[in-house]
């Protein structure tokens, strides 16, 4: 999400730092966004800079469509790979090893979406891949491709999208399934692959050796489905998907001469500053989010929120100390999960952050040039992490957009922009931030905890071994009463939320509200106080939706919509009915026979 405040803030540092004399550090967050914002100025305005740049674009299309074999294809991969970060294979990535997240490993993560197409949706409805065809269409029509060849062509590709849908794990599209990760030697890949080695299938997106020794895997049925494609009988179709990512992606430089994929590329009518800031933001995002960090984070913001971290995870150790249902061995367990976790914020990028003298040298005569070569720089430091150790203090979070997350490596990442209202100000009392992004920072320690990411242990390694059997049976006993309570609450009075689809966020933002009300038992609270936290609250979740969106996010989200994440919550929690009085045949009352808890 994005804030308008934190965008017009940027805007006018941005128009600070290009008209001003000041000369910054090569690679600076300064230099580099000065650079980014002179170059897209200078391609808006030389006709001889766009004509080079589409060239470029055009005759990487053409290197596409001429290849006669699936090997001469294969075969410009890991350029194309370079060059634009496009690859049929999706989400093929070097990551953090899910079993020692402080070493970098090959992961073929599960596709969730492909040519833009949901393959959940996809899977429930083969129809729905319909929906990709006009694309695909339009784009080998840009590539020279007569309309009726294009039709078929993206007629056959998207049967070939269905394939892959129905191949994938449902439960995993869902974000339902975090255990099923693997590792799988490059003996033990070459075993369940078709017609091609791991080797091979490195080496189309460029890895030349692998000192990992093979990949970690989520979804082998999706892996499958996507290495059968790669046959001469599918040429035409994998080339149709090259195409198409590589114009939709970056067909802006060859839409003058391309009417057919001018709707994909809208000619904005805003200002040419605000254009270039979208293209910063889009291109040097990262530069953008130390520029953010560098002027509009301060200590007294990050002050606030440690104070306020710290008082929520010893919220949690409350919680977890009084559990009368585990163990002793699994409350120590918890606890210690709960001490190692890790807050990235904004001071982290200023420790961190370091001139980037190589980004600077990226910088070419043509707009697509640039790019191009920017692309490579980050592409080659991508493949050469591969097996090397990994810092999990690096932030890849942009600190311009507003949120904040958990990742199963035990870290807690809150971005700076974040840090305005409704979630935070500085200015604003404890207990109105408490409500507010203490709820949300709250939610995201939650997740360590949820009935997913519950299966990593303190180190942030997935063990679903690490607590007792005991212990975890009685974490799916709750699960099942969670999921009833949840399924409960309807939308338009007619529609349940899908319990078991929405368990992981539901129990963050249950365990997270239970942190904050022991938060305030800690701090001895008054009334007045905890209506401030519910009122906090309540504002994060004031949202206009449509209703077929309501009807789409329960159809397809993990998250419940915006009114059930508020009033289940509150419903259940039993200061709320001490402090507004309520009472049996009120809106929002639950008998308490019906309440439940994470932890309590």
């Amino acid at each position: 999400m994005y804030d308008d405040g934190v965008e017009e803030a940027l805007k006018a540092k941005i128009k600070e730092i290009v008209t001003g004399n000041e000369k910054y550090e090569k690679g600076s967050c300064e230099d580099i966004i000065q650079r980014a914002y002179n170059s897209f100025i200078e391609y808006e305005s030389d006709e001889e800079n766009k004509k080079r740049s589409a060239e470029i674009i055009e005759a990487d299309i053409k290197k596409i469509m001429d290849c006669k074999t699936i090997d001469e294809l294969t075969s410009i991969s890991p350029e194309l790979a370079k060059k634009y970060y496009i690859s049929p294979l999706g989400s093929f990535t070097v990551q953090a090893d899910t079993f020692d997240p402080d070493k970098y490993c090959i992961m073929w993560a599960q596709n969730k979406s492909v040519l833009g197409l949901d393959l959940k949706e996809v899977s429930d409805d083969s129809s729905n891949a319909e929906d990709g065809e006009m694309i695909v269409i339009d784009c080998l029509m840009a590539a020279g491709v007569d309309h009726d060849t294009a039709e078929d062509t993206a007629h056959d590709l998207m049967y070939l999208v269905i394939d892959i849908a129905l191949a994938s794990d449902k439960d995993m599209l869902l974000g339902m399934k975090d255990d099923a990760i693997r590792f799988v030697s490059e003996e033990e890949i070459n075993e369940f692959l078709t017609y091609h080695t791991a080797k091979e299938v490195e080496s189309w997106i460029g890895i030349e050796s692998n000192p990992y020794g093979g990949w970690m895997i989520e979804d082998e049925g999706q892996i499958k489905s996507i290495e059968n494609l790669y046959t001469d009988e599918n040429l035409e179709c994998l080339k149709a998907w090259y195409v198409t990512e590589l114009v939709t992606t970056y067909g802006s430089f060859i839409v003058d001469d391309y009417p057919e994929i001018g709707k994909y590329f809208p000619v904005s009518g805003l200002d040419i500053d605000t254009r270039a800031y979208y293209f910063i933001d889009q291109k040097y995002t990262m530069a953008l989010s130390d520029l953010y960090i560098k002027y509009f984070y301060t200590d007294e913001m990050e002050e606030k929120l440690m104070t306020m971290c710290d008082d929520i995870v010893e919220g949690y150790r409350v919680l977890i100390r009084n559990t009368d249902w585990l163990s002793g061995e699994a409350k120590e367990g918890l606890e210690k999960k709960l001490d190692n976790i890790t807050f990235l914020t904004g001071k982290t990028v200023l420790d961190n952050m370091e001139n980037d003298t190589d980004l600077a040298d990226t910088f070419k005569g043509s707009l697509a040039e640039t790019l191009i070569a920017s692309n490579e720089l980050s592409f080659n430091e991508f493949l050469g992490n591969i097996g090397t150790v990994r810092d999990r203090n690096e932030i890849r979070m942009k600190m311009q957009l507003v949120n904040a997350c958990y990742s199963q490596d035990n870290t807690v990442t809150i971005t700076a922009a974040i840090m305005n209202d409704p979630w935070f100000n500085v200015n604003n009392s404890y207990y109105e931030n408490l409500g507010g992004l203490g709820a949300v920072i709250a939610h995201e320690i939650g997740h360590g905890f949820d009935s997913n990411l519950i299966k990593y242990n303190e180190n942030g390694v997935l063990d679903p071994d690490w607590l007792s059997s005991e212990d975890m049976k009685k974490l799916e006993e709750r699960n099942l009463i969670a999921v009833d309570y949840f399924e409960s609450f309807k939308v338009f009075e007619i529609y349940a939320v899908d319990g078991e689809q929405t368990l992981g966020e539901n129990y963050a933002d249950l365990g997270g509200m239970e942190a904050v009300m022991t938060t305030c038992e800690i701090k001895n609270a008054t009334n007045d106080e905890y209506k401030t936290v519910f009122e906090s609250y309540g504002k994060l979740w004031c949202v206009l939706l449509s209703d077929s969106g309501i009807i789409d996010q329960l159809a397809f989200d993990t998250h419940s919509p915006s009114t059930i994440r508020v009033n289940a919550i509150l419903s259940t929690t039993e200061k709320f009915y001490e402090v507004y009085d309520i009472k049996e045949g009120d809106g929002m009352y639950v008998s308490p026979e019906n309440r439940i808890g994470r932890w309590k």
